[in-house]
């Protein structure tokens, strides 16, 4: 009788970027089309200029890439795991 392990095999390292950077890219383009999708009810009702509705968009943007370069740097002096937890 073959023995089993009660450990899965860890995926290849490959597929599991990809998968996560599917992830990150249909949640970030969801994300980025409901604000599109609300974005003339948020300006009526908020009282917000174009340029306002703009640099909202622009900082959740910039914000994006602080949080992926910050995810970076920690991965360096930590596990890989501790970060995803985080």
């Amino acid at each position: 009788m073959l023995k089993r392990s009660l450990h899965p095999a860890a995926p290849a390292p490959g597929r599991l970027v990809a998968a996560g950077t599917g992830l990150v890219a249909v949640t970030y383009g969801v994300v980025r089309y409901g604000y599109g999708l609300q974005l003339p009810t948020l300006t009526t009702e908020l009282g917000l200029s174009s340029a306002a509705a703009g640099a909202i968009a622009a900082g959740s943007f910039a914000a994006y890439c602080a949080a992926a370069l910050g995810a970076q740097r920690a991965m360096a002096r930590r596990s890989p795991r501790a970060v995803v937890w985080v």
